[in-house]
C-alpha cells in the first residue's frame, strides 16, 4: 500500500514478464549482471553447500526491500513538499518516521552486505535450506521479521528497538524447489530454534505455514500464471486482500494468524495438496 495525495492506494496483482518481476531495479544492467551472475539464468543450479550462492540470494532478498524503503521515503518527502498540511496528520507523521527508522536499521545491514560483495567474503550468515522435491509455481524475495514460529510461539526478534530480520528466498528450479532463510550470524540466537523446527517438521506442514505467512507478510511474491489462473476469483481476491493489509489492519490479522498457527502445534498430518487451505501457493 502506498500514499498518494494523502490517500491510501491499494496494490493490485499485475501481470509482468518473468525477467522484470525478478530483476532488482535498484541496479543498472551492468551491475545487476555482475552481482547476481552466480545465481541468474545460465548459472549452475543452486548448490546448498555454496556459501556464495546462499549469500547472494540473501543479498537479493535484502536489497529488494531496502530499495523499496528508499523509494517510499523519497515519495513521502515529495508528498510533504507538495502538501505541507500532511505534517499536521499524525498518521502520516507516524508512517514517515517508521520508514526512516527502518532505513536507519537497514543501513547497518547494507554495510555488511556491501563489504562481503566487494571482498567476495561470503561468511557472516546462517542459512536454513529446505528442499522441495518438485517445481513450484511462485517465487519470493523478502526481508522481513516473522513474528511466530511453527507452534505459534512469539519470535523475539526486536531488542532495544532494533529488528533482527530474515532474508527469505523461495524459488523453483527444473525438477525441485528451495526455501532459503538466512540471518546475520549475530542473530542466530533469535532464529536457531525456528530453523530447527523448519528442518525437522513434516514438509507439507512447512508448506502450509508459508501459505499462511507469505500473503500477509510480503509483497515480493511472484506468481506463475499457471498458479494464479488456477485459483478461483475468491482465492485471487483473498490473496490480494491479505497482501494489502498494513498498519493496524496488519496487526489485527497477524494476531488472527497467530491463533491459526498455535492451533496446529500438535497436528503433523493432513496438510497434503488439496488440504492445506484456500490459498495454497504450493499446489
Amino acid at each position: 500500500m502506498v500514499w498518494r495525495n494523502n490517500k491510501k492506494i491499494e496494490r493490485m496483482i499485475d501481470r509482468v514478464g518473468v525477467n522484470h518481476a525478478t530483476t532488482a531495479t535498484c541496479f543498472c544492467d551492468i551491475h545487476d549482471d555482475e552481482v547476481f551472475a552466480p545465481i541468474e539464468k545460465g548459472a549452475p543450479a543452486f548448490d546448498k553447500d555454496s556459501d556464495e550462492h546462499k549469500y547472494i540470494y540473501a543479498y537479493k532478498a535484502f536489497i529488494f526491500e531496502y530499495y523499496k524503503k528508499l523509494v517510499e521515503q523519497k515519495v513521502s518527502r515529495e508528498n510533504i513538499t507538495n502538501t505541507p498540511s500532511l505534517l499536521k496528520t499524525p498518521q502520516y507523521i507516524q508512517y514517515y518516521r517508521a520508514i526512516s527508522i527502518t532505513l536507519e536499521e537497514m543501513n547497518e545491514v547494507k554495510r555488511f552486505f556491501d563489504k562481503g560483495i566487494v571482498n567476495k567474503d561470503y561468511s557472516g550468515l546462517e542459512t536454513c535450506v529446505i528442499e522441495i522435491p518438485e517445481r513450484i509455481n511462485f517465487a519470493t524475495y523478502s526481508c522481513i521479521a516473522i513474528d511466530f514460529d511453527l507452534t505459534g510461539k512469539k519470535i523475539r526478534h526486536t531488542k532495544r528497538g532494533f529488528i533482527s530480520r530474515l532474508f527469505i528466498t523461495i524459488f523453483p528450479e527444473e525438477t525441485k524447489s528451495y526455501i532459503l532463510l538466512s540471518c546475520l550470524r549475530e542473530d542466530i540466537k533469535v532464529y536457531k530454534k525456528f530453523f530447527q523446527q523448519l528442518q525437522t517438521t513434516n514438509l507439507e506442514k512447512v508448506k502450509y505455514y508459508f501459505d499462511l505467512i507469505l500473503p500477509l507478510y510480503t509483497e515480493n511474491n511472484v506468481l506463475s500464471p499457471r498458479l494464479w489462473e488456477n485459483w478461483s476469483e475468491e482465492q485471487q481476491m483473498g490473496y490480494t486482500f491479505f497482501a494489502n493489509r498494513k498498519g493496524t489492519q496488519f496487526l489485527l490479522y497477524k494476531q488472527i494468524l497467530k491463533f491459526g498457527i498455535y492451533n496446529l502445534r500438535k497436528k503433523d498430518n493432513g496438510f497434503e495438496k488439496g488440504k492445506r487451505g484456500k490459498l495454497d501457493l504450493f499446489e
